[in-house]
């Protein structure tokens, strides 16, 4: 070799990079992506020879930010579905395997602090963030959560009791004083103050109070053997229902009665149809046919204003609910009194008035009475206390009031029509019975 001569620098080969480059990122390409649609695959560039990445793939890795009704669509996909499928046991498996999931579960007491009951301890601070960061991946935490409504039971405490003359707590030495303790859950100074139940005490009578017993027995016993033989005063005549009536001799009181205050006396509207009413008694040889004017009854109706005749129609029952009454008697009247014309026999009656005003009639309405045989029953009683009753001025009183307590007040009123005018009989006869 001369030195004149220079040797030719040797060009390096060439390697083919762009080929290689192409063949690998087209082996690159031909490797399955789970995570790409159909017509999102290597063939779809965007920019400067990039590759565009899906709406898909991108609501695949964001799937636990879509909304419900994105993540439905995502499932219902049957390419996505696969995809999610895996997305989310590849997310369990790297939770399953890191620190937060390694660490233990918390306490019940911490369960029920974190969620704030009644008488629940602060969480540290940071500690709440670590509690719900766990529960949102312990299903069993997270139950156990929800079903703490009260605070978890005291431990229960087994140790012995201290010997006599050992120090208390807070007398031993140092490293005794510096151990601390789990205080355990809290317990509401509300449920601190309830009082314990205690023992009922069995109840028991005095024995000052079982000797009165028989002393009481004894006084019931003799008070009802005194009312049970005892009689009645002589001249005191009794209603069939037992009910005193008034006194028979000369002596008390010789007032005539007074009309009882039923519900509607005194209002705007009296009853026009006034007597007889209730029960009457029939004539009888045994009552002295002169006092009881009333077995002739007299009707007597309340004065209707701009009346000019007053009609009356007696019928008689057969004592059925449902029967219409034979016409025994019509009574025509100016006025607002009138008697019947012959006795009445023992029965059921019924008597209508009609008072004609200014020429037309008016109705005044009916009412039942019933006429009671002196031998019955419930009259014998009255009726044995007015024979032995002369014909005193007097005793017919006393007989007014009889008849009146017994419940024949218009054979009271026939009666005392028979005496003599007084204060004390026309305020008696003014007075009616409301309706």
């Amino acid at each position: 070799m001369s030195q004149g001569i220079k040797p030719e620098k040797c060009a390096p080969a060439e390697l083919p990079v762009a080929e290689e480059t192409a063949d690998m990122s087209g082996n690159r390409d031909q490797e399955p992506n789970p995570f790409e649609r159909p017509g999102h695959g290597p063939d779809a560039r965007g920019g400067s020879g990039g590759r565009a990445v899906g709406t898909g793939t991108v609501q695949l890795l964001r799937h636990d930010e879509l909304e419900p009704h994105q993540l439905e669509a995502l499932e219902a996909d049957p390419d996505s579905a696969s995809a999610l499928e895996l997305l989310r046991e590849a997310e369990h498996y790297l939770w399953a395997n890191s620190p937060l999931a390694t660490l233990p579960c918390p306490g019940a007491n911490e369960l029920y602090d974190f969620g704030r009951g009644p008488g629940y301890r602060p969480l540290a601070p940071g500690r709440r963030e670590e509690l719900e960061t766990h529960l949102a991946n312990c299903e069993s935490c997270r139950e156990l959560g929800s079903t703490l409504a009260s605070p978890p039971p005291m431990p229960l405490v087994i140790d012995p009791a201290p010997e006599p003359g050992a120090p208390g707590p807070g007398h031993g030495d140092a490293d005794s004083q510096q151990r601390t303790t789990d205080p355990g859950p809290s317990i509401s100074p509300r449920l601190l103050k309830r009082p314990q139940p205690r023992p009922r005490p069995e109840a028991s009578l005095p024995l000052r109070i079982l000797r009165f017993f028989p002393v009481a027995a004894a006084l019931l016993v003799l008070g009802l053997g005194m009312s049970f033989f005892r009689k009645p005063p002589a001249g005191i005549v009794f209603a069939p229902g037992g009910t005193p009536l008034g006194v028979t001799g000369v002596t008390g009181d010789t007032g005539f009665p007074a009309n009882p205050l039923l519900r509607g006396s005194g209002t705007a509207e009296p009853a026009a149809l006034l007597h007889p009413r209730g029960r009457i008694l029939a004539r009888h040889d045994q009552l002295p046919g002169d006092w009881l004017v009333s077995v002739r009854p007299h009707f007597e109706l309340a004065t209707v204003p701009a009346a000019s005749e007053y009609r009356v129609v007696l019928e008689r029952l057969d004592g059925n609910a449902f029967s219409d009454g034979s016409v025994v008697e019509r009574l025509t009247a100016d006025q607002p009194t009138m008697t019947a014309s012959a006795p009445l026999a023992p029965g059921f009656y019924r008597w209508q008035a009609v008072a004609v005003v200014n020429g037309l009639p008016r109705e005044l309405g009916a009412m039942d009475f019933s006429v009671v045989k002196p031998t019955e029953p419930e009259a014998s009683a009255l009726v044995e206390q007015l024979r032995a009753l002369d014909g005193d001025g007097r005793r017919v009183i006393h007989a007014v009031r009889l008849l009146h307590g017994a419940g024949y007040r218009s054979d009271a009123r026939a009666l005392a029509r028979t005496l003599p005018a007084s204060p004390g009989r026309d305020a008696f006869l003014a007075g009616h019975l409301g309706r």
